[in-house]
C-alpha cells in the first residue's frame, strides 16, 4: 500500500509521488478531489470509496523498474494494461484483400 511519511513521521495514506515537498521538506502539500478533502480536519473521518486509505491502489508504474525497461518486447495487450492511460477501443483497418481472402476461406 502506499503511503508518504511527512517531515514528523506521521504516515498518509498518499502516493509520495503526489505531494509537493519544498527543498527544505518543511510544508509539504497535495491537490485532493473533493470527495478526499471534504475528509479533511473531520473529527471522524470515512475513507472515500476509492482512495488509497479505503484500500484501492492501482500502483505507480515507475516502482516497477523491470516494466520500465525499455528493450523489453511486451504484446499490445501488455502494454495497454501497463499504460500511464487507459485505452478503451482499438481500430483496426481491414485491407480488401484480407477481406476477400477470408471471405473465400469460409466459401462466401
Amino acid at each position: 500500500m502506499s503511503c508518504y511519511e511527512a517531515p514528523d513521521g506521521t504516515l498518509y495514506y498518499l502516493h509520495p509521488e503526489f505531494v509537493d515537498v519544498a527543498e527544505d521538506a518543511s510544508n509539504p502539500s497535495m491537490l485532493f478531489c473533493d470527495k478526499c478533502n471534504a475528509q479533511i480536519g473531520v473529527e471522524k473521518p470515512k475513507a472515500p470509496s476509492h482512495s488509497l486509505a479505503a484500500g484501492v491502489d492501482f500502483g505507480v508504474l515507475s516502482r516497477i523498474p523491470e516494466f520500465c525497461d525499455s528493450d523489453m518486447q511486451l504484446s499490445e495487450a501488455e502494454q495497454m494494461l501497463l499504460a500511464a492511460v487507459r485505452l478503451y477501443h482499438i481500430a483496426t483497418k481491414a485491407r480488401q484483400a484480407a477481406a476477400q481472402d477470408a471471405a473465400r476461406s469460409l466459401g462466401v
